[in-house]
């Protein structure tokens, strides 16, 4: 089905009954673009349709609606759709009476009703006008009735006009005795119309005052509409040009804005270029100071246990701040190391079976001594918890540094306590700490790597960064919620084995 006739067909479909509308159509092809989309509205809204055939056949209709993939021959066996001829409808008795056909329309739509149908559909081609019959020159006096029955009615008709064999002075009349006309594939309210009162006035001769009220009124409008065109013409002009203004403006700034995406762009990759040196080069240099810290380490290690003889009072204490460097240094250098994986995508998990509760108890016996030098309370509350499948070095590394980070932001007196429970599908752990609390400026950042907060300018910045990577690639997440002097909490979570 063609856009124009589905158009019109929507159109037909929210028309009410009670419309008296003509076609003046040029070709057969205008004339089925009107009659096609009209008798399906009238059978979708379950109305009785009749067609008043004269030029056209029965079997050419149906062959139009067939082209479209559209059968009617169910409709036409249940006689919803019906087709008249003039002898059956207009020229019954050989002649044309006005009253006599508008009296045969009133009983089609008693009957249609009766037949339990939402109303009648009528299209009827004019030209059995042409036979010269008696009561033929009567087809204006007959359309100009049909507008005191039609607005009674539960009734629609179209009256098809071929307008190469109707005179412009009897295409004029059609147009004045029809309130709405059909014209492409619109229906269009008649401006032109004039009702059936003022009409028969008109047509013996008199000029009644509502006539000439809507010619003035005509001239009138005519001339608003006018002004109207010019005024929305000159408005629109000024737009265009305020258009082109705005056009080029911003066709210009498009190109300034290409120029400094194309620089940010390279500023970028620049960068990206700087800091993978930047972390080539400390990956190089951790791994260049490792070496040796591990020989140190030994060496401290063999001073302490006096292999290498005794130390006096002042040499043990000495010791001990190199043995507290050695180990801070190595920590770093291990941290260095650990996030050099990731960036280069070396970092590896060797995933195992956890009971999860038996490795915080251990990290927290372990960090307990740490505590007690600051008088920290440390606890747990850890009820059962599922399994999960996790790197458990790198996972106890989470927790460690947690509780570390925790205890050493903790003030003398204060509490820190590492919480877990079982959420859905995955398990939840929790570091709590009655420390300085961290301000809403520094929440984002926190994981950022060797970003410190203002309190807390120890270390190099690495602790959280490595957390937030090894718990990403356990499909987890980590965050922190705190509050400037009422401490913090760090949580993160790991799915439960499947």
């Amino acid at each position: 089905m063609t856009n124009s006739i589905e158009k019109l067909k929507r159109e037909f479909e929210e028309l009410k009954l009670r419309e008296h509308l003509c076609c003046i159509y040029k070709n057969k092809k205008e004339q089925l673009s009107i009659v096609i989309p009209f008798i399906l509205a009238g059978l979708k809204n379950n109305e009785k349709c009749v067609y008043i055939l004269d030029e056209s056949t029965r079997e050419k209709i149906v062959q139009a609606f067939k082209k479209l993939n559209i059968d009617v021959e169910g409709y036409i066996k249940s006689q919803q759709f019906e087709f008249l001829t003039k002898e059956d409808t207009y020229l019954k008795d050989g002649d044309f009476d006005p009253d006599r056909m508008v009296e045969l329309l009133k009983q089609s739509e008693d009957m249609a009703i009766k037949d339990g149908y939402r109303g009648l559909k009528v299209l009827g081609e004019m030209s059995w006008v042409f036979t010269k019959l008696s009561g033929v020159e009567k087809l204006i006096e007959y359309e100009t009735k049909l507008n005191y029955f039609f607005p009674q009615s539960r009734s629609t008709a179209v009256c098809q006009y071929d307008e190469s064999k109707f005179t412009p002075e009897i295409l004029l009349d059609v147009i004045r005795a029809h309130p709405k006309i059909i014209l492409h594939d619109s229906i269009c309210g008649n401006p032109h119309y004039i009702p059936p009162d003022e009409f028969f006035s008109w047509m013996k001769g008199e000029t009644r005052r509502g006539i000439y009220e809507r010619v003035r009124d005509d001239v009138f409008d005519r001339t608003q509409r006018e002004r109207e065109r010019k005024r929305v013409e000159e408005e629109l002009k000024a737009r265009v040009k305020d258009l082109e203004k705005s056009r080029s403006a911003m066709i210009y700034l498009l190109k300034d804005m290409d120029r400094a995406r194309k620089e940010l762009k390279r500023a970028y990759e620049e960068l990206e270029a700087l800091d993978r040196l930047k972390d080539e080069f400390l990956a190089m240099t951790a791994h260049e100071l490792k070496t040796p810290l591990t020989s140190m380490h030994s060496l401290v290690r063999q001073m302490s246990d006096r292999d290498l003889g005794e130390l006096n009072e002042k040499q043990e204490k000495a010791l001990g701040i190199i043995s507290r460097g050695v180990e801070r240094l190595g920590g770093s250098i291990e941290k260095i190391l650990k996030i050099s994986k990731f960036e280069f995508g070396r970092m590896e998990l060797y995933k195992e079976n956890l009971q999860l509760s038996s490795l915080i108890q251990a990290v927290v016996v372990h960090m307990k001594p740490l505590a007690e030098l600051k008088k920290i309370s440390l606890t747990q509350k850890i009820p059962g918890l599922p399994l999960v499948d996790v790197d458990v070095k790198h996972i106890e590394t989470v927790i460690t540094n947690l509780v570390e980070n925790a205890i050493k932001f903790t003030p003398q007196g204060g509490n820190v306590t590492v919480e877990a429970e079982h959420g859905g599908d995955r398990v939840i752990v929790r570091v709590r700490d009655t420390g300085a609390g961290i301000t809403k400026e520094d929440l984002p950042k926190l994981f950022t790597k060797f970003f410190q907060a203002d309190h807390t300018k120890s270390g190099i910045g690495l602790g959280l960064t490595i957390c937030k990577r090894l718990v990403g690639a356990h499909g987890g997440e980590i965050w922190c919620e705190s509050e400037l002097g009422k401490g913090s909490t760090f949580s993160f979570t790991l799915p439960v084995k499947g």
